[in-house]
């Protein structure tokens, strides 16, 4: 009878007590800022990382304006094809899931928002779908956009069981919602005040993801936070257009400075280094070529200032380049990596004040050279280095070969002093050593 009863209080422990020791962590991350490739890479590497490990559940902490439409669809195709329950939390007071972040909150299997955060404004110029010119575009290819933008959104709703109706407001109208307004209307499942609070009301919530139905065991369970790996927090950092702008501006000067005045190496390497990194911020944002190819432009026209007499017109040139170029480096489609006009203005004065001292120390380090060549040269010792003609010679004046004269005949070897300039001749005589 004892064995019978140890028997029996073995399998109801392994019924009750093993599954919760080995049911899957609680991951998550936090995602702050515009959507855009790297924000892309950092979801989809730790979705890929939560599936691999079978997580309990994955949550991302979403704070976002919007972001780039491809990079958007890509993190929910990643969404929709996770074995692991994504929840999205729109979090903490204060945040926003605008724009694409609509669309990413939606997809999620749950939808979550902290007391006073919104949700919406999904029109597809937030999300750079519209150029620059959607002014000039027609009416039925505006339309076409809105159209597929709200069949996209309407998708989402459908397959998650939310909204449909809001979700078409959201596209058509651009509406945004509160935290309270989203609960009522549909278009999430919870609101949680914290990441703990969160998991205690996400205990027991049933959720099906493609393969199968679960139940979350997610209470006082203490969630893991994966952060970004090095690559990816630098370029986090690059990724900031008005940096990519300053940077762009730093390499130009520097090799600026370096060519119009050779030499002087470290402005070389820096600027060699800004430009680098620029461009490769370049190859991650909404880049226009025109723009970047105005601000070369404008340093063209900079440098060639030092070597053609303009009076002033190539450097007032420059200065308009530079100046269209800051305005027009990022396309107009993404209003929110837009450069800032605060950022621009002083930029531009001080690249536009540091070029006019480069050329007027070029010009006057050139005119200093003409104007004391002469002088420069009385007094100089050198050596005979051959006979020319009659009584030519070339000589030697540390390291430098001029051709030179001289009342009395000279030798090859024999040591000499400059005593008159004449148009590059060079009037010598013979002296002892």
């Amino acid at each position: 009878m004892k064995r019978v009863r140890k028997s029996l209080f073995v399998l109801l422990f392994i019924l009750f007590f093993i599954p919760s020791l080995f049911c899957g962590e609680v991951y998550f991350i936090e995602v702050e800022g515009v959507i855009n490739p790297v924000s892309s890479e950092f979801i989809l590497d730790s979705l890929f990382r939560v599936n691999a490990s079978e997580a309990e559940c994955f949550i991302i902490k979403l704070d976002t304006p919007g972001g780039l439409d491809e990079n958007m669809r890509e993190i929910i195709k990643a969404i929709m094809s996770s074995s692991v329950p994504v929840v999205v939390f729109v979090s903490p007071p204060g945040s926003q899931a605008a724009s694409a972040g609509t669309y990413i909150t939606m997809s999620a299997h749950i939808a979550a928002m902290s007391p006073g955060t919104n949700i919406g404004a999904a029109t597809p110029v937030m999300l750079g779908q519209v150029s620059g010119k959607e002014s000039e575009l027609s009416p039925e290819m505006q339309k076409k956009m809105v159209n597929n933008s709200i069949a996209y959104l309407k998708s989402i709703a459908e397959k998650r069981g939310r909204n449909q109706e809001w979700a078409v407001l959201a596209v058509e109208d651009g509406q945004s919602i509160s935290a309270e307004e989203a609960l009522e209307l549909n278009v999430i499942d919870l609101i949680a005040d914290d990441i703990t609070d969160l998991l205690n009301k996400l205990n027991g919530f049933s959720v099906s993801t493609d393969e199968t139905r679960r139940e979350l065991r997610t209470r006082d369970k203490v969630p893991i936070e994966i952060t970004m790996n090095f690559k990816l927090q630098i370029l986090k950092i690059l990724s900031n257009p008005n940096l990519a702008y300053l940077l762009f501006l730093l390499g130009m000067l520097g090799i600026y400075a370096e060519v119009s005045n050779p030499g002087a190496i470290f402005p070389g390497v820096v600027g060699g280094i800004s430009i680098i990194l620029a461009l490769y911020s370049f190859n991650i944002l909404p880049v226009n070529i025109a723009g970047v190819l105005l601000l070369i432009l404008s340093f063209i026209l900079f440098l060639l200032e030092t070597q053609i007499v303009s009076y002033g017109l190539l450097t007032i040139g420059g200065i308009v380049s530079l100046l269209f170029g800051s305005i027009f480096l990022i396309k107009p489609s993404v209003p929110f990596y837009q450069i800032s006009l605060g950022i621009i203005i002083p930029a531009v004065v001080i690249t536009t004040i540091i070029s006019i001292i480069l050329i007027y120390l070029s010009v006057k380090s050139q005119s200093v050279k003409v104007t004391t060549a002469d002088s420069g040269l009385i007094g100089k010792e050198g050596k005979v280095e051959k006979v020319t003609e009659g009584n030519r010679y070339m000589i030697n004046i540390h390291g430098e070969y001029w051709q030179g004269e001289s009342d009395v005949l000279l030798e090859p070897g024999d040591h000499v002093k400059v005593v008159q300039v004449n148009n590059l001749l060079l009037t010598v005589e013979k002296i002892k050593r």
